[in-house]
């Protein structure tokens, strides 16, 4: 297969035409070897699973137990494993959004940035819910922080789609799961409310 990247401009070839600042921009868009896409992977899943840690070591506890529960509000199991796999879809999400911004012109770099920023700001959100919720048992406070959280990821989504439809619908169930946990939030704060 010819590599299309290597062509001059005026050789006779299919880039003739071109301009040589147009060949040049068409070299500088590349994939990332496959060392750099796996230590891009091990960096995001680290990241990713680092604000996990920081989250999960607020737990539910005796106070949890004595609140009123909203209906639908799933057995405490339920959290761990959805959690887990919601955190996985995250880092993969991320990870190619990384990947696809190497591989499409300058433009996706200023998309990457913005998306990059973005994905830190729900990452903190994130994480701080737990801390509100469990920690200090500031329910309003973590229903605020839940409902800039579901907008964060939305924005995220919204960003990502620009370089990569997948990495924003790997993002969906995130999303519907937030949604599910702000009506939760929502509904402890209102049953139990003073």
């Amino acid at each position: 297969m010819i590599d299309r990247w290597h062509f001059e401009p005026g050789q006779g070839n299919a880039m003739s035409g071109l301009s040589r600042a147009e060949v040049n921009l068409s070299q500088e868009v590349s994939q990332p070897s496959p060392a750099t896409s796996m230590l891009r992977f091990a960096v995001c899943a680290v990241v990713v699973f680092a604000a996990a840690g920081y989250a999960s070591s607020f737990t539910p506890g005796p106070w949890y137990r004595t609140l009123q529960s909203p209906v639908g509000t799933p057995p405490n199991w339920v959290f761990p494993p959805v959690w887990s796999v919601l955190y996985a879809l995250l880092a993969i999400s991320f990870w190619w959004f990384w990947e696809q911004a190497d591989a499409k012109p300058p433009t996706s770099k200023q998309v990457f940035r913005l998306g990059a920023a973005v994905f830190v700001v729900q990452l903190i959100a994130n994480a701080l819910w737990s801390q509100f919720f469990f920690g200090w048992h500031w329910m309003g406070l973590a229903l605020i922080n839940i409902g800039f959280l579901w907008l964060s990821i939305l924005a995220m989504m919204l960003i990502f789609r620009r370089n990569s439809p997948l990495a924003a619908n790997l993002l969906l169930p995130y999303l519907a799961w937030v949604g599910y946990a702000t009506y939760l939030n929502a509904g402890f704060l209102y049953l139990n409310r003073e």
